[in-house]
């Protein structure tokens, strides 16, 4: 898990008027984007919790009508809890300091699955609080942001974004305001009852967040503890007010001090995440006998691997395998070893992705294979009964057809398995070319 504590200076002021020269108006919030078909098990943002009776820093104390209520049992106030409780044992946590007060938090997680009303699986990605037990759940949504108020409202909005390009550059559009469930009914109705008494923890939802994340204006630096989960590609940025809205997040990668070398990145020596491992995980590929197969998926390694199996069967019977340790890639076919490439780099502990195709046929099989290792190059090889290949046995006879993966990487992209129809062989051919 990697886990960060970033100090954010803050002004309260700034998301209610422009500064000298600033010619547009924003606001706090966070950007998310998961790119491409990346998958994520966990990022979990904690912060010390405004709302907090137990929050006494700069000697302000909330008072009662606008607390929220305690969730101990709740898993995303645990998990910060957890956290916090690290956090001191390594680094001290002082009365008066933002870690030494009560951590609040929000966890965001992506899947691959089909959601009550959807015919076919898509991206979901799912919003918990540690002060609420509802759940928000976002669909075929991959980059949106959540906006921690404005100038004239205070209530949190997730908004879908988009980028468009315009006379070679990228900028960033905001879209549509994504309603949350129960998030505008709930606000709607504190506002009406906010002046006959209203009790603030009766209507929380994801609209009160900025009221908890937000400092006062006495405080001058905003806390955010983040924890990336190891099998987690979603992306996240925090923008001021004074970001421009059209500016287009970045990934940073920083070189590591005394690093000597080039091949380093934005995966590269993950000092947080330093074991990432698959358990044996069966996927059914279905008939082949009928049509071609491609099966595609990422996966990514860690910085102390040490080896790993993709392997495809018929029944109990091996077709294709291939087998990578520190020092060596082999392929083998029908169980017997066809090609082996020499690893000059240990790819199980860099911490690299590796893309994976298979292109299944009856007749033969495709191996195609991509790593931000190597660079761009796609890598084919192909493989077939040495006699009568074209008889069509390869996957012929009783038994089910199965993908197995394990060792020291995760799956951070779903395994996608489809059937391809004859636009799709064309579509296909020139990336499965052996040389």
């Amino acid at each position: 898990m990697i886990n960060t504590h970033h100090k954010i200076p803050y002004v309260a002021y700034d998301q209610c008027m422009l500064r000298p020269g600033q010619k547009h108006q924003g606001n706090f919030g966070f950007i998310f984007e998961r790119p491409g078909n990346l998958l994520c098990d966990m990022l979990l943002i904690c912060y010390p919790g405004q709302l907090s009776g137990n929050n006494t820093l700069n000697g302000l104390v909330t008072s009662i009508p606008y607390r929220m209520a305690k969730h101990e049992a709740n898993p995303i106030s645990r998990l910060c809890a957890e956290k916090r409780k690290e956090h001191c044992e390594v680094n001290g946590c002082t009365a008066g300091k933002a870690p030494f007060h009560i951590w609040h938090g929000i966890m965001l997680s992506s899947k691959y699955e089909k959601p009550d009303g959807f015919n076919e699986s898509i991206f979901t990605t799912t919003i918990k609080l540690s002060f609420t037990n509802k759940e928000y759940i976002l669909n075929k949504t991959s980059l949106f942001a959540i906006e921690l108020g404005d100038k004239n409202h205070f209530a949190t909005r997730v908004r879908e974004m988009t980028k468009e390009v315009k006379n070679g550059k990228v900028r960033l559009v905001p879209g549509d305001i994504i309603r949350m469930n129960d998030g505008r009914e709930l606000s709607e109705k504190f506002y009406e009852h906010v002046n006959i008494g209203a009790y603030l923890h009766n209507y929380t939802g994801i609209w009160t967040l900025g009221l908890d994340m937000l400092p006062t204006t006495g405080q001058r630096t905003l806390n955010l503890f983040v924890y990336k989960g190891c099998s987690c590609g979603l992306e996240a940025w925090f923008k001021m007010p004074t970001t421009p809205p059209s500016l287009v997040p970045e990934i940073i990668n920083i070189k590591p001090a005394g690093y000597q070398g080039y091949d380093w990145g934005k995966l590269y020596h993950d000092k947080d995440c330093q074991i990432r491992h698959t358990d044996k995980t069966t996927y059914p590929l279905g008939n082949i006998t009928d049509g071609e197969l491609l099966v595609n998926f990422t996966l990514w390694t860690s910085s102390k691997g040490k080896n790993g199996t993709i392997e495809v069967f018929h029944g109990t019977e091996s077709i294709i395998q291939l087998y990578a340790n520190a020092t060596m890639i082999t392929h083998k076919f029908k169980g017997k070893i066809v090609k082996e490439f020499p690893q000059p780099v240990n790819m199980l502990e860099k911490g690299v992705t590796l893309f994976a195709s298979f292109r299944l046929t009856k007749y033969y099989v495709w191996s195609g294979f991509s790593s931000n290792l190597w660079g761009s190059e796609f890598v084919v090889n192909k493989y077939w009964h040495d006699t009568k290949w074209w008889d069509g046995q390869l996957f012929k006879g009783n038994g089910s057809n199965t993908l197995e993966i394990f060792g020291d990487f995760v799956t951070v992209t779903p395994v996608f398995i489809r059937t391809l129809n004859y636009d799709d062989i064309k579509n296909v051919r020139n990336d499965f070319k052996s040389y």
